[in-house]
């Protein structure tokens, strides 16, 4: 229906980490003949029903490289290899951001140093505000508001008329 109607269908094959737990846990998919001719007749159903591209995950490259002849369907490898049209990572994954990078994945910077720093700067800074807020160093003079002592007077000569 959507292909149809000219709205562009993307698919996710492989390993689908949320659904993992349905084909044994996060492992690599289509290391046997069985499991990539089933891989095969997904990618002709999802081909048949208008989808253009597919994420495919973790996938023998062997299998992928096998079955991508075989569809018009557009392949996006993660994890699996030069057999897809398009090679690719996510961002996380290619800057180092996650402490232990899966499998398929390699970091080619160290963010995760910098979401430390930011980590270790902000605890700091929250021990400090602490402190000055307990000292009663904060808020002080130049961070409150202060209202002109004529208006001042003219408020509390109104609160006693109340």
């Amino acid at each position: 229906m959507l292909s149809k109607n000219g709205i562009p269908v993307q698919a996710h094959m492989g390993l689908i980490p949320r659904l993992s737990t349905w084909v044994g846990g996060l492992r690599a998919i289509s290391k046997t003949a069985d499991e990539a001719m089933e891989l095969y007749r997904t990618f002709k159903r999802l081909e048949d029903a208008g989808c253009f591209v597919v994420e495919i995950e973790c996938v023998a490259e062997g299998a992928l490289l096998s079955l991508n002849d075989k569809t018009s369907i557009v392949m996006c490898s993660l994890g699996s290899g030069y057999a897809g049209d398009i090679i690719f990572l996510f961002l996380h994954d290619i800057c180092g951001e996650a402490p232990n990078d899966p499998k398929h994945a390699r970091a080619f910077g160290n963010v995760g140093r910098l979401h430390q720093q930011i980590y270790t700067e902000r605890a700091e800074a929250m021990v400090k505000y602490r402190e000055a807020v307990n000292e009663g160093t904060f808020p002080g003079p130049k961070e409150t508001v202060h209202m002109p002592k004529e208006e001042n007077e003219r408020l509390l000569e109104a609160l006693d008329k109340l």
